[in-house]
């Protein structure tokens, strides 16, 4: 009896706490007879966590580096006027495009092309302003709108030249006048009937009373502000960008001619 117990305890009870031990402290297999006997596994592998982790955390990367090409999209409905877009842009000349000088031009040359951009600096009936640029006799300018002038209701944009009334008579008139012409690609220009004896038509023939350095006078009001006004009405012409002013004063100074057209500055009302 006792040798059996001892056999027992030599033989069975080292392989019993061999099992109990790895199945209780960590996972493994056991070889048995030549085979293997799987133990129970541990906490950290009964986690059904998923087998390919670094397989699927690439394919989720690749997808979230895949970049999105943005869709275009509608375009947009061409102008059915062909009038082109409206820019940032004051009611004044934004681009000095062309000056031809005549002679005797130059007064105020050295202030190009600021001199001529922004509200006029009219100096009213007794004296003409001197903010101005003197074409000189003969002499031409074009000067372009980055935003369309459009033919609205009435008149549609001012020149603002420097005239003056001798004494403040408006029976003396000083006049330097100036045909001008408008366009809306800055190549072909159209005419405004302009009378050189009489200046009917002209720029270059009243007063200028806006001055936005002395006076709140608005510029854009025909009424009040003086200059020459002119309306695309009267041409047949739904839009411009271009106006050239051509002096004309040789052929119609009253009293005397000096510079020629002198430009203050010209106001577009309708944009």
């Amino acid at each position: 009896m006792c040798l059996k117990k001892n056999i027992y305890k030599v033989f069975y009870l080292p392989f019993i706490l061999s099992l109990f031990f790895l199945n209780h402290c960590g996972g493994g297999q056991l070889l048995f007879g030549g085979s293997e006997l799987p133990l129970v596994p541990s906490e950290e592998e009964t986690d059904f966590d998923d087998p390919n982790p670094s397989e699927n955390s690439d394919d989720e990367n690749n997808e979230s580096e895949e970049e999105v090409e943005p869709q275009p999209g509608p375009e947009p409905d061409p102008d059915e006027d062909g009038i082109p877009d409206a820019v940032p842009s004051d009611h004044f000349i934004d681009e000095l495009v062309q000056w031809t000088p005549g002679e005797n031009a130059g007064f105020g040359e050295n202030e190009l092309p600021q001199i001529i951009m922004g509200p006029p600096q009219g100096n009213g009936e007794i004296t003409g302003g001197l903010d101005v640029l003197s074409l000189g006799m003969g002499g031409e300018i074009i000067v372009k709108s980055e935003t369309p002038v459009l033919n609205g209701e009435g008149i549609d944009f001012i020149v603002f030249e420097n005239a003056f009334f001798e004494g403040g008579d408006p029976d003396k008139p000083f006049m330097e006048m100036g045909e001008v012409s408008v366009s809306q690609n800055g190549e072909a220009f159209v005419s405004f009937p302009c009378n050189q004896q009489t200046g009917v038509g002209c720029a270059g023939i009243n007063p200028v009373y806006a001055n936005s350095e002395k006076n709140n006078i608005d510029p854009l009001d025909p009424e009040t502000a003086g200059g020459d006004p002119f309306d695309l009405e009267d041409l047949d012409l739904e839009w411009i960008q271009y106006v050239k002013i051509r002096d004309v004063s040789g052929n119609g100074c009253q009293p005397v001619c000096f510079n020629g057209f002198d430009l203050d500055a010209i106001a577009f009302i309708y944009q």
